[in-house]
């Protein structure tokens, strides 16, 4: 009896000992499948997020450029993209209105085609009107521009094939018309030699527009020894001897040598610096 109970005993913690076995078992059985469920859907739900962002990119990628384009064709032919209002800047003989002539620039006119044009503008303004040097437009306002120009100064007046024109500080001629020639500084003597004419201008162009306002009549002297001399009367009463391809240079000088002389006389700058007033001059 002893012996089957012990073996009886054995038996039933056996059986405990499988079936806690198999109750572990399934419990983790049921574990596994149910994280298996749970990641396929987490993957697939993995799955649709990132389609629905590709997608998203797709159609973005297409009605963004679309959305762009129509946005420009509505502003150009619409009203806000035509200039309305015009300022022109840093002239001083020329009026606004000959500015926007020669640039070809009006109300009116598209901006965007304005403001991409500007090296083409400044050609035409240049070809249109010789006074203009540099011409810049820049936008003040969505409808607004400014042109801000810079000018070659008119120099004086001088008789061209018998007919008055205006000097500028290029070298180049322009007509008269509405100006009045009565207060310009003239210029003679230069008939048949239209390069010592411009050489002439452009350098008077350059100087200081102090000693610019000075001069009272400058006039072409060559002599056998100097093909190139230049006879300048100051409105001062002195009178200055100077070549035409160092004047810039050497009438920097004048205000010094005449803030020095006792009487009127003559500068002579055409080698040298010097001057004597008009009693011991030696022609």
């Amino acid at each position: 009896m002893n012996s089957d109970e012990k073996r009886n005993q054995e038996h039933q913690r056996y059986a405990r000992r499988l079936a806690k076995l198999e109750a572990q078992s399934a419990m983790a059985f049921d574990r596994r499948r149910r994280y298996q469920k749970q990641g396929i859907g987490s993957r697939i739900k993995g799955i649709k997020h990132a389609q629905q962002i590709s997608n998203t990119r797709r159609v973005l990628s297409v009605l963004i450029p679309f959305v762009i384009i129509l946005l420009l064709a509505l502003y150009i032919v619409s009203p806000l993209s035509k200039i309305t209002s015009i300022q022109v800047t840093g002239n001083q003989d020329l009026t606004a209105a000959k500015v926007e002539s020669a640039a070809q620039i009006k109300k009116g006119a598209l901006i965007w085609r304005v403001l991409n044009q500007q090296k083409k503008l400044e050609q035409t303004a240049k070809k249109a009107n010789p006074q203009i040097k540099s011409l810049k437009v820049s936008l003040t306002d969505p409808q607004s521009i400014r042109i801000k120009v810079t000018e070659y100064p008119i120099i004086g007046v001088i008789e061209h094939n018998g007919v008055n024109q205006l000097l500028i500080g290029n070298g180049r001629l322009s007509p008269v018309k509405n100006h009045s020639i009565s207060n310009f500084v003239r210029y003679a003597g230069f008939e048949h030699h239209e390069k010592i004419m411009q050489q002439t201008a452009r350098q008077i162009g350059s100087l200081p527009s102090a000693i610019r306002a000075g001069i009272s009549e400058v006039t072409f002297a060559p002599t056998t020894s100097d093909a190139k001399r230049l006879r300048i009367y100051m409105n001062d009463g002195n009178e200055i001897l100077v070549r035409s391809d160092n004047l810039n240079q050497k009438m920097r000088y004048y205000p010094s040598i005449a803030s020095k002389m006792k009487e009127n006389g003559v500068v002579d700058l055409q080698y040298g610096a010097f001057s004597y007033s008009y009693d011991n001059q030696d022609e």
